[in-house]
């Protein structure tokens, strides 16, 4: 009986993979030494190694038969490629040098048309969610063209998303022209113009066939020598050369073979493709070639024209280029062998074929049979996904790292990834319905095809849209501050001159630098992008924000989504429509809105109800309430307030979205004049951006009107409307007090809690504090935030990037205990500062506090965080001393107490707030007690003074105390109890304060 493959449960599904790394292969041979009931149970998948460029074995459903044969290959010590699904590379290509001294690169090659067509890429669509290419109705060459493109281009998108990128790109016949839109030189949607040439009356050419000669070029030329129309039109291999002509001369070419005893064969194509056959029916796309449009490719796309990489710096000549391919031999074994000597050691067949066949003859046969790897993503012999785990293992073996774990996997392990919704690792074209590349009817369309069939917002623009390309387009990229410098002027939190880490500043994209992003994201997929203008952004949301320091990875997505329309997503933070119209010819096409529309916009200077003037300036704001650096402060004036808006002026400043964001800060000043609380502003949402004109350039400038449609108890939503200015009169000047030149519908700010401690800290972190000074000489620090963000707002202005680290190792409740107590440390060693110098300047993150944990005595009844320590202070205050401090904290309340030598100690204890005992207060004392001799070291008698604090503090009302404090200092211990809401006779005023505190229990 034969040896079967070990399947997870006995039950077939996907298969295991084995994968072993090792420095040599002793190590390899240990590590198959296991037993097979260890090795055989091992799915290698979710976590594959990655050791560097040591050897590596992966073997595909093992078995006892393979583990043996794969024990007898390692032994041999020479490379196994792929036979019996075993894959052994004792130099990992992809990481050993190349004799330039680099290491060896990755080509894609992409199958053109094929004598025996049958992809098996069903599963493979329906995994990814991606359309099923429709690979029937073969017999003409036209649909056959079309889905061999289709394949190509799935299994593409699929490598890409499995984490396999190319460094160099080629292609056989048609499937150069998949080369060429995987590198980003041509775009998909722009190569549809070349569609016609898959018509049957352009491309099959009546009585021109092609035949296939089972030799190399040069040995074929013998065979057709005499036959005046035929042309060689293929040099594929040693082993394969392909010819083309009439039917009974190409015939009599095959005959002359077989009767030499070579393979040959009349092929069933009736195309002159890559022959001058094709010549005389070039007409139908010579002008679509001459105005194709040219980009930058991502990696170099590879000619088997020219046995070059295009020309990408000479779009004439890559157009150019594009009609020779049509009519010119594929030069394909020279191209292989071109790529070799420029280190390409790996050729990834993408598609249907024969090229793997082709790069090994041609390599083989020129001595590099051991240096190079030809690995097949598709074939009939077995399932799409399955053939897929068997490439991936083959390049996993050479050098790559894979994402094996975004594969369905065996049962009993855990699920892969859903990877439908993964983006490519390097920017993928958009799919192939964009040139007509058909899917099959009833077949799972994938996220690009239900977006074309969602309700759509309809155009609200009398011009035509812009041709948009079906389908989509995924980039991700790692955006910095070095791609994004205007960020640096729109950074949350000051803080200390010089200051060395950026992150501590929170370099946030503004949403309108977002939108910017976006738009130009949405783009891509215009037919013509020249010949559109962007008329509206609509149903933006906000969902976090962009920090890019340190870089952040971000996944653009831009779908159609109708006429005009572009869907735009970046992953996690933002989504929102595009609209683009067809340019006109001049500015004057540009629309004011449309009569009877929803909202009757206000004309320029137009007064609000009940405003009056304001003697705020806007450089009052920029220098004392927003953040905003130069390059978002486009302020310039501000007119009126009025209890539903405000009107201003703006400049369009230099930064990216610089005017949207301006026109947001004039919102965001009417709610710190008319909000009594939570009057600090972020957008959130807006319901439509429209434009009535050209992109504002930096320099020109606007009139402004907010008008406030909503205050709620979290957001505050505004309509916005955005004149030119002509200050010169005249009928320019009425006719723009009319016309809007930007019309914004439901912008919505997010309202964020906090009192006016916080808003104050944000607006002179240097000289603000949250930490509360007591009577008794000591500082609290309470839980005053109502929400995650003005916590983080918290964060930001006292914890530096290690302590933000430590807090984020903690449990939910640990971190809010360190947060407080970090704040009422650094306070209390800022307080000691004022106290010598009242006008020092004093970040919080210049202040360090570090300290031991210590257990909390009483079985956890004590605070959670506690400890003390000299503080330590940066350079730049480092002439003015620094105290011993100490701390202790709980969930809802941080203390902390200073002095200029130690020993110190502070300790605090809840009070049950059911409890109105004096038993239970006493309790409490005595255990904050407790915890501040233990955090000062001392060795006095808890129980001596536990009784002597009870007498000093007395007895409070039932149910008044909340806290207990107790402190060790200069030898004397005190301690201090008192109700949430207020002063106590005799004792000391709340120590939550401000009736804010939730109490520990």
């Amino acid at each position: 009986m034969p040896d079967q493959p070990a399947q997870p449960g006995g039950t077939g599904g996907p298969e295991r993979t084995l994968l072993v790394t090792g420095a040599g292969p002793d190590e390899l041979r240990r590590a198959l030494s296991r037993p097979d009931a260890e090795l055989l149970a091992r799915d290698d998948a979710a976590a594959a190694p990655t050791a560097g460029v040591g050897q590596r074995l992966a073997i595909g459903a093992p078995s006892p038969r393979r583990r043996a044969l794969a024990r007898q290959i390692v032994e041999a010590g020479e490379p196994w490629r792929g036979a019996e699904d075993i894959w052994y590379s004792p130099r990992p290509l992809l990481r050993s040098p190349t004799p330039t001294g680099e290491r060896g690169r990755l080509a894609f090659l992409f199958c053109g048309l094929e004598h025996s067509f049958a992809p098996r890429v069903d599963d493979v669509a329906d995994h990814f969610g991606l359309p099923r290419p429709d690979v029937g109705g073969t017999a003409q060459i036209g649909a056959y063209g079309l889905a061999g493109l289709g394949v190509n281009w799935l299994l593409d998108v699929a490598l890409r998303r499995l984490g396999v990128a190319p460094d160099a790109v080629g292609g056989h016949s048609i499937g150069e022209w998949n080369a060429m839109i995987t590198s980003g030189m041509v775009r998909l949607e722009e190569l549809g113009a070349l569609l016609p040439m898959f018509r049957p009356d352009v491309v099959e050419i009546p009585g021109v066939v092609f035949g296939a000669l089972g030799c190399s070029a040069d040995d074929a030329a013998p065979l057709y020598a005499g036959l005046p129309d035929v042309v060689l039109s293929h040099d594929n291999s040693p082993t394969q050369a392909v010819v083309c002509g009439p039917r009974e001369q190409v015939e009599t070419a095959v005959a002359r073979a077989q009767r030499a005893g070579l393979p040959a064969t009349v092929l069933s194509f009736r195309s002159g493709f890559h022959s001058p056959h094709l010549a005389p029916h070039l007409a139908p796309f010579r002008g679509a070639a001459a105005s194709l449009p040219m980009h930058r490719p991502d990696v170099p796309a590879w000619s088997a024209t020219t046995v070059a990489p295009y020309p990408v710096d000479e779009p004439d000549a890559v157009r150019s280029l594009v009609l020779r391919h049509l009519v010119e031999p594929v030069r394909f074994r020279p191209l292989v062998l071109a790529m070799h000597d420029a280190g390409v050691r790996v050729f990834v067949q993408v598609g249907v074929g024969s090229v793997a066949s082709f790069v090994t003859d041609t390599l083989t046969a020129a001595g590099h049979g051991a240096d190079h790897a030809a690995v097949l993503t598709n074939t009939s012999a077995r399932g799409g996904l399955d053939q897929l785990r068997r490439a991936i293992a083959a390049l996993w073996a050479e050098g790559a790292q894979p994402r094996f774990d975004l594969l369905p996997r065996p049962a009993g392990r855990p699920d892969a990834v859903a990877v439908a919704s993964q983006a490519p690792t390097a920017t993928a074209a958009a799919p192939a319905e964009a040139v007509g590349i058909p899917a099959r009817a009833g077949a799972p369309a994938g996220a690009a095809a239900r977006a074309a069939t969602a309700v759509l917002d309809p155009p609200r623009t009398g011009r035509a849209p812009a041709p948009v390309a079906a389908g989509e387009r995924v980039v991700r990229r790692t955006l910095g501050v070095r791609d994004f410098p205007d960020v640096l002027d729109h950074c949350f939190y000051r803080q200390p001159p010089g200051w060395p880490d950026l992150a501590d500043r929170f370099p946030v994209v503004p949403m309108t630098g977002v939108l910017d992003l976006m738009v130009e994201h949405a783009a891509t997929l215009l037919a013509d992008p020249a010949a559109a203008r962007l008329v509206a952004i609509s149903d933006v949301r906000m969902l976090r924000w962009l920090v890019i320091e340190p870089p952040a990875d971000i996944t653009l997505t831009a779908r159609a989504a109708g006429p005009g329309q572009v869907r735009v997503e970046l992953a996690g933070h933002a989504r929102c429509t595009v609209h683009f119209a067809g340019a006109d010819a001049t500015a004057a096409g540009w629309e004011a809105p449309a009569a009877g529309a929803a909202r009757d916009w206000p004309a320029a200077g137009e007064r609000l109800p009940d405003e009056a003037p304001t003697d705020v300036r806007p450089r009052d704001l920029y220098d004392g309430w927003l953040f905003h650096g130069p390059g978002y402060q486009g302020l310039t004036a501000l007119r009126a307030l009025s209890p539903v808006g405000a009107r201003g002026e703006l400049v369009c400043p230099p930064a990216r979205g610089g005017l949207l964001d301006s026109v947001g800060q004039l919102l965001g000043f009417w709610a710190m004049e008319y909000l009594s609380h939570d009057s600090l502003l972020l957008p959130i949402a807006v319901g439509r951006i429209a434009f009535h004109g050209p992109p504002p350039a930096p320099g020109e400038r606007f009139d402004c009107t907010v008008r406030v449609l909503d205050v709620a108890e979290r957001t505050v939503t505004a309509d916005i409307v955005v004149h030119d200015q002509h200050p010169g009169g005249g009928q320019a000047a009425a006719r723009a007090a009319r016309t809007p030149r930007i019309t914004i519908e439901g912008w919505t700010d997010r309202r964020f809690g906090g009192d006016g401690d916080l808003l104050a800290l944000m607006l002179q972190p240097e000289r603000k504090a949250l930490g509360v000074a007591r009577p008794g000489g000591w500082v609290s620090a309470h839980d005053r935030w109502t929400d995650p963000a003005s916590r983080e707002l918290a964060v930001r202005h006292y914890l530096a990037t290690a302590d933000r680290a430590a807090m984020a190792a903690r449990t939910p409740r640990d971190a809010q205990a360190f947060l407080l107590g970090r704040i009422a440390a650094k306070d209390a060693v800022r307080r000691w500062l004022w106290a010598r110098e009242p006008d020092a300047d004093v970040w919080g993150v210049e202040v360090t506090v570090d300290a031991p944990p210590l257990p909390a005595p009483d079985g956890g009844a004590a605070a959670a965080e506690a400890g003390a320590g000299v503080a330590r202070l940066t350079s730049r205050l480092a002439g003015h001393g620094a105290p011993v401090v100490a701390f202790a904290a709980t969930a809802g309340l941080g203390v902390a107490v200073t002095a200029d030598s130690g020993p110190l100690g502070i300790g605090l204890a809840a009070v049950p707030t059911s409890s109105g005992r004096a038993e239970a207060v006493r309790a409490a004392e005595a255990v904050a007690v407790r915890q501040a001799l233990a955090v000062a070291g001392s060795g006095a008698g808890p129980g001596q003074v536990a009784t002597a604090l009870v007498d000093a503090t007395g007895t409070p009302a039932p149910g008044a105390a909340r806290y207990v404090v107790a402190w060790w200092r200069g030898g004397r211990a005190a301690a201090e109890a008192g109700p949430p809401g207020g002063a106590a006779p005799g004792r000391l005023a709340s120590v939550a304060g401000h009736g804010q505190a939730t109490p520990d229990t």
